[in-house]
């Protein structure tokens, strides 16, 4: 829609595959190296498996054979994996476990990450189109994805003011942040 400013990184030209299939390869390695020392340094024994948790997802929203992000379900990929997956990994490599008070918090990312993921695919329709890729905007239309994009927006908050609800009261920032 914004040919001038939307700018694909390989068709374009603006990096070559191969290149950032290396630098991706090098990240992933990366963050393993960082999750060792974690294991051992903090004491997470389990930083190590949900790293390569992580990035499997990561394989499956984008590489080969499965490609999720092109074949459809990649708005739900992402949202597993930014709405759930790294929230949880952040939250053990703090804490040690994900299982806390405070991850109550979490449940009000799934809704908004989900937003993020359809909205992100608004500004490529025609160009995903063109290319034969598959996402919930060419599926639903780009009115409809807007108006979902809208709904999701405002459902993290209510989940966060519903589960401090619940609660009693709830973490203070929950109700903070769902104002």
């Amino acid at each position: 829609m914004f040919p001038e400013t939307s700018e694909k990184t390989i068709p374009d030209g603006i990096l070559p595959g191969g290149t950032l299939l290396l630098a991706g390869a090098a990240a992933g390695l990366a963050a393993l190296a960082v999750a060792g020392v974690a294991s051992v340094a903090l004491d997470r024994p389990l930083a190590v498996p949900l790293v390569l948790a992580a990035l499997a997802l990561f394989c499956a929203y984008t590489l080969p054979p499965l490609r999720l992000n092109y074949r459809g379900g990649g708005e739900l990929l992402e949202t597993l994996g930014v709405g759930v997956v790294l929230p949880a990994v952040s939250a053990y490599f703090q804490c040690g476990h994900v299982t806390s008070a405070s991850s109550v918090v979490l449940l009000g990312f799934v809704p908004l990450a989900l937003a993020s993921a359809v909205a992100s695919g608004l500004s490529d329709e025609r160009s995903d189109r063109a290319g034969g890729k598959r996402t919930l905007v060419m599926f639903l239309g780009n009115e409809r994805a807007r108006a979902l994009v809208l709904v999701l927006a405002a459902l993290g908050p209510a989940v966060w003011l519903a589960e401090a609800a619940f609660l009693g009261s709830g973490p203070p920032a929950m109700v903070l942040v769902a104002a």
